[in-house]
């Protein structure tokens, strides 16, 4: 999930511009070498949907960066 400081960096900023766009709490989160854990607290907008729009950000920065074919 993680090969570099940069991809940490990457998924923060990520984290960071989705938080914006749907308005939710963040609380806590740990990034791991394989995985990542958050506290989070969701009001308008799905967990499921924060989630893919976080994850489908960061993924397609990822395969690019470490030229990883889909």
């Amino acid at each position: 999930m993680f090969f570099s400081e940069s991809d940490y960096q990457a998924f923060i900023e990520a984290l960071r511009t989705v938080r914006q766009r749907y308005q939710f709490s963040l609380y806590a989160y740990v990034l791991m070498s394989n995985h990542f854990h958050l506290l989070l607290e969701v009001d308008r907008f799905p967990t499921a949907r924060i989630l893919q729009s976080l994850l489908t950000g960061y993924v397609r920065r990822f395969n690019e960066v470490h030229r990883r074919l889909l």
